[in-house]
C-alpha cells in the first residue's frame, strides 16, 4: 500500500488518478476486444502451459509459487521450462539460465527460480518466440508473471493476490 497510515492521502490520490485509470481502462478494454475477436492472434502451444500472474500489484509471491509447483511437477516426474521476461535485467536478447548466468543478464527472480529448482529457465521479451523454438523438448511450460500476456493462450491460469490487502482500492492502475 502506498500511504497504509494515512487513507484519506490514499483516498484523494487515488481520486486524482481516476482520469488516467479510465483512460488505462479504455485501453486494456480494447485490447481484450481485439484479442477475443481474432483480430489479434494468439499463439497456442502444442504443451501445455500454465501461467502463475496475479491481479493485485506485487508482494502475491509469484516466484515462490513458480518454484514450488516447478519443484513438484519434477518430482512427479515431468520435465517443465520456466519462461519470463526476466525483469530487472540489462541484457535485451533471449537469455537460457545456467551456473554463469549473473541477475543483470536474467533479473533476480529468473536466476532465483533457475538456482532452487535446475530446470530450464529461459527469459526473453517474446515468450512467444522462445515457446515456439524451445517448447517441443518440454513436458509443460510454466510462465512467470503472465496472467495479463495474451500472446499466448494458456491452459491453465493461476492467480494470486495478496491476502492483507486482497485487491486494494478495485481499481486499475495507476
Amino acid at each position: 500500500m502506498l500511504f497504509p497510515k494515512n487513507p484519506y492521502l490514499s483516498l484523494l490520490i487515488s481520486f486524482l488518478l481516476l482520469p488516467i485509470t479510465f483512460i488505462y481502462f479504455i485501453v486494456v478494454a480494447f485490447r481484450h476486444i481485439l484479442y477475443d475477436s481474432g483480430i489479434i492472434k494468439s499463439f497456442k502451444p502444442n504443451v501445455f502451459t500454465v501461467s502463475i500472474g496475479n491481479i493485485t500489484v506485487g508482494g502475491t509471491g509469484k516466484t515462490p509459487t513458480v518454484i514450488n509447483m516447478v519443484n513438484s511437477l519434477s518430482v512427479s516426474g515431468l520435465n517443465p521450462l520456466i519462461v519470463t521476461r526476466g525483469y530487472g535485467r540489462k541484457t535485451k536478447c533471449r537469455v537460457v539460465l545456467n551456473e554463469t548466468t549473473s541477475a543483470s543478464d536474467s533479473g533476480d527472480e529468473a536466476l532465483t527460480i533457475y538456482r532452487k529448482t535446475k530446470k530450464s529457465v529461459v527469459c526473453d521479451i517474446n515468450r512467444s518466440s522462445a515457446i515456439k523454438d524451445m517448447g517441443k523438448y518440454y513436458d509443460l511450460i510454466v510462465l512467470d508473471d503472465a496472467f495479463q500476456h495474451r500472446k499466448v493462450k494458456k491452459d491453465l491460469d493461476i492467480v494470486l493476490i495478496d491476502e492483507s490487502r486482497f485487491l486494494g482500492n478495485h481499481l486499475l492502475l495507476p
